[in-house]
């Protein structure tokens, strides 16, 4: 994950919208989505879908183990003090897709959104990226035997990240990496995220 430009802090704006109970858990966004999970990924929706494609995606199903809330720590290559802040992974329209959002407590990191979805001819899965510079990305995924890894192939800025979970699946130690000469690749930020729940 790049260092960003000093840009102004960017808000998606705030729509009127029907009333919905506000979830217990803390959420660093407002959102309107119907449906909310618990973190072992039951879907219970929060009013009545009318849309025939609002069901569990199979899928995805593999990618409820980081449903939850999560504490967030890390280090950035370019930044002397420690990082702190949140994430939080929730099923969309039932379980449709997943919707990951973070925050840092740090100017120079972007507070962001993801996505995530399948292609099932393809066997492959995908996350939609966007934060609050507007900057928008797709990135490439997997999760498996407990190593989870996204990664961006883009001539002169390219990502990954690999995840490794903890047993228990309550730890996340992540790394991001970057490579600027489409060959070498030094490590960019260092993340540890923790289950609140």
């Amino acid at each position: 994950m790049a260092l960003r430009c000093n840009l102004r802090r960017w808000r998606p704006p705030t729509f009127a919208t029907a009333s919905v109970a506000e979830p217990a858990h803390h959420r660093p966004f407002d959102q309107s989505e119907l449906y909310s999970a618990d973190i072992r990924g039951a879907k219970t929706a929060t009013q009545n879908s009318k849309h025939e494609a609002a069901i569990s995606n199979p899928l995805l199903e593999l990618f409820n183990v980081l449903v939850g809330e999560w504490n967030v720590v890390g280090m950035h290559r370019l930044l002397p003090d420690t990082l702190h802040g949140r994430a939080s992974f929730e099923w969309l329209e039932i379980g449709a897709f997943l919707m990951m959002v973070w925050e840092i407590e740090a100017p120079e990191i972007p507070d962001a959104i993801a996505i995530f979805g399948s292609d099932d001819a393809a066997e492959m899965y995908s996350m939609l990226y966007f934060d609050e510079r507007a900057v928008s990305r797709r990135y490439e995924m997997t999760l498996s035997d407990n190593v989870w890894k996204y990664w961006r192939d883009a001539p002169g800025f390219s990502q990954r990240f690999t995840g490794m979970l903890a047993d228990d699946s309550d730890t996340i130690i992540g790394i991001w990496e970057l490579s600027e000469d489409d060959s070498t690749w030094r490590r960019d930020l260092e993340l540890t995220y923790s289950r609140v729940k």
